[in-house]
């Protein structure tokens, strides 16, 4: 395979993904300006587009000659980069934190639902205590209605007053009065194991509706609060670090995602649009090409790129003409605008015609 095939693969490649990550970067700068106001929101969308699309052009500049105004292009480009830079910052940190945020809020109120159908069972569990108690040291509670006793005291009261008619309260209505008072605390017992019954039963219709609320509760596991608390701790060496370490830590995070998500997309774009020589390694690639090319139009791209090496030709071995059309080829090429090899051959002219200017400027 031609090695020139290779890079205009990559080249595309990279465009389809630098205009990918171009506009994720770009919604993220929108996403960042739209908390102050859509103007700025469109702006820092617009300035990122620019802060992408300004390196190929800074690249055809240098390879132009044109060394002043890259240098300019570069500083504003830097100016660009750095401003969506610091949105991307803004942004990404906003997202970690509010994250972190909302996952502890969830988190408490979970917590607080879970805690509160706690009490309420500790609290069922007290009253059942006391029933037991109570039970246990009057067994004959649980077959007696505090009514029933009470309606015995009418007619205790009125013995006792007869009784104290006949003629003062002797033993008989000093008994009468004993048992009186026997009943009524008996009424008393009766009294408290009711309500403890329906405090138990009310306690339970509250723990009942308390344990499906705190079923439903749900703990939310965050990614992102588990990586700033991974980073912070090898980057402390403890198990426990404090609030300081953790927020140095997610601005860290956040700053280092911030860099990748700005400089993604113009990397990219560089790839695709810049200059063949703009690529790294390009200039190898191509003398690799037009030395193992053999075939009819590998000869003006070898015969340029030896002139620009200032070196002789080498021999093209052209292959016999197999048709009359191919009679042509060597006196006008025609290539396919998508051949890497014509693309090649014109920015090459373009750089010897670049170069025989500027040494004509110079003369």
């Amino acid at each position: 395979m031609n090695p020139l095939d290779d890079i205009a693969t990559i080249r595309r490649v990279a465009l389809y993904l630098g205009l990918t990550a171009l506009a994720l970067a770009s919604a993220m700068s929108f996403a960042f300006g739209w908390a102050m106001s859509w103007k700025h929101a469109a702006l820092l969308a617009l300035l990122t587009f620019a802060g992408s699309i300004v390196w190929p052009y800074i690249g055809h500049l240098k390879v132009s000659g044109f060394s002043s105004k890259a240098y300019a292009f570069t500083l504003a480009g830097v100016l660009f980069l750095a401003v969506e830079l610091f949105s991307h910052v803004g942004y990404t940190n906003g997202q970690r934190m509010a994250d972190v945020d909302t996952t502890g809020w969830q988190n408490a109120k979970a917590e607080t639902t879970i805690n509160a159908a706690k009490r309420e069972s500790t609290n069922l569990e007290f009253w059942k205590g006391e029933l037991a108690k109570l039970e246990a040291q009057n067994a004959w509670a649980t077959s007696v209605k505090a009514d029933a006793l009470r309606a015995q005291l009418t007619p205790m009261q009125l013995a006792i007053e007869q009784e104290t008619a006949r003629g003062g309260c002797g033993p008989k209505c000093l008994k009468l009065t004993r048992d009186k008072a026997d009943v009524e605390a008996r009424i008393a017992t009766a009294e408290q194991r009711e309500d403890l019954t329906a405090k138990i039963a009310a306690a339970e219709r509250i723990v009942d509706s308390k344990e499906e609320v705190a079923s439903q509760a749900e703990f939310k596991a965050s990614p992102v609060a588990y990586q700033t608390s991974f980073v912070s701790q090898i980057w402390t060496m403890s198990l426990k670090p404090g609030e300081a370490e953790k927020a140095g830590t997610q601005i860290g995070i956040s700053f280092l995602l911030a860099l990748v998500t700005t400089f993604l997309a113009p990397v990219l774009i560089s790839i695709a649009y810049g200059p063949v020589e703009f690529v790294p390694g390009a200039s190898k690639v191509i003398a690799r090409a037009t030395e193992k090319a053999t075939d009819a139009n590998a000869a003006l791209l070898r015969e340029v790129h030896a002139l620009l090496a200032k070196r002789d030709a080498a021999p093209v071995k052209t292959p016999a003409i197999a048709s009359p059309i191919e009679k042509h080829t060597h006196e006008v090429m025609v290539v396919k605008e998508d051949d890497p090899r014509g693309k090649a051959a014109y920015e090459a002219i373009q750089e010897l015609v670049r170069g025989t200017k500027a040494l004509q400027r110079a003369a």
